[in-house]
């Protein structure tokens, strides 16, 4: 069962709740270009304005930048309640990502934070994430090669769980293939 402080973030975080989604921003902020595993079929390096993939972005920021641009779209978007960390590469494997909480919880302690990692590294950082104020951790599951069932969409597998560190964690399969 979920304490008052998750069920509070998760009303308005437009990731876990469709009402909220239509009420609520969220906003992802390109901070964390290292990863820590290579797929077959991910590639960094090229940037289109007509697409939209894992591991694409146009600029990295540095935390700084980061917690600056948060500033400036809150000024304008006053229903801005969720900051994420997805990338372009895996949040865990940048200090940058860290750093980046520590800024927003420090200057934003009313946003809700969360990352998004392939799990690799959590074990290792859960209880750091904990307490730089991450509640919610998505654990992306991408298969390294294309030898495995192909999907337009792939269907989240929907289940939650708590870490021993309390963080909520919610496992997907991210990855749409077309040949």
């Amino acid at each position: 069962m979920a304490d008052n402080e998750t069920l509070k973030m998760l009303s308005t975080h437009p990731c876990y709740n469709e009402e909220a989604h239509r009420k609520y921003a969220r906003m992802h902020v390109p901070v964390a270009p290292r990863c820590n595993i290579q797929c077959n079929y991910c590639n960094r390096k090229y940037d289109c304005s007509n697409e939209s993939r894992p591991g694409v972005t146009s600029d990295i920021l540095t935390p700084e930048e980061a917690a600056d641009k948060i500033a400036y779209v809150r000024e304008r978007i006053p229903e801005l309640k969720v900051i994420g960390i997805a990338g372009p590469g895996d949040a865990l494997a940048n200090e940058s990502t860290f750093k980046t909480l520590e800024l927003v919880k420090e200057r934003f302690p009313d946003l809700t934070l969360c990352v998004s990692t392939n799990g690799l590294m959590l074990p290792e950082y859960a209880q750091r994430l904990y307490d730089l104020n991450v509640r919610f951790v998505t654990v992306t599951m991408t298969p390294a090669t294309r030898r495995y069932p192909r999907r337009s969409t792939a269907p989240s597998s929907g289940r939650e769980s708590v870490s021993p560190a309390g963080l909520r964690r919610r496992s997907c399969w991210r990855g749409s293939w077309k040949e």
